[in-house]
């Protein structure tokens, strides 16, 4: 907003400048003339300073970019870091540690919700014991090959917030990424 502001600032007193220039060369009484230069060149001091004041909130706005540039990069190699480690644990590790953490993670049924969220969207694993889809429900067409097992395991670390909707879109995903990664790893097998 500031630097709005000091940029039509700037525009007005070029305006200004330039008027008060082609005055200079048009007037005929050299007292008219000397007002125009002198009011001329207090213009152009103006415009120097409000110039040299764009100049540093340039580089304030830069410097700002920069630092949300920089924060933007950490998180993301934050968190590419912590995928990757968490691709590297796998839920059978007999580590202790480990252990705790899935005593306290939620298993979870692997079931349709009826509600529409993004769990939706991911297809159940085929059971033929499952009564059909209610109308209400996305139906889809049963996956390619399904590896994912009856009961749905949140992988070790990941903690639900207590809200159902996020819940539920949290629990998807990962069940959906377990999808894809089961797929995935069908196809080069």
């Amino acid at each position: 907003n500031e630097a709005k502001r000091a940029g039509a600032k700037i525009e007005k007193l070029k305006k200004k400048i330039n008027y008060h220039e082609s005055m200079i060369n048009e007037e005929s009484d050299p007292s008219q003339a000397q007002f125009h230069s002198h009011v001329a060149e207090a213009e152009r001091r103006e415009y120097k300073n409000a110039l040299g004041k764009l100049r540093e909130l340039k580089g304030a706005i830069e410097g700002i970019q920069n630092v949300i540039e920089a924060g933007r990069l950490k998180l993301q190699k934050d968190f590419d870091s912590w995928y990757t480690a968490s691709q590297k644990l796998s839920p059978d590790q007999t580590d202790s540690s480990h252990e705790e953490e899935d005593s306290k993670t939620p298993k979870l049924p692997m079931s349709s919700n009826p509600k529409p969220t993004m769990q939706q969207r991911i297809p159940p694993s085929t059971n033929i014991t499952e009564s059909p889809p209610s109308p209400q429900q996305d139906v889809r067409p049963p996956p390619i090959k399904d590896n994912i097992p009856a009961e749905f395991k949140l992988p070790p670390g990941i903690k639900l917030t207590g809200n159902k909707e996020a819940d539920d879109d949290i629990i998807a995903f990962f069940k959906a990424k377990q999808l894809l990664l089961s797929r995935a790893s069908s196809i080069r097998a």
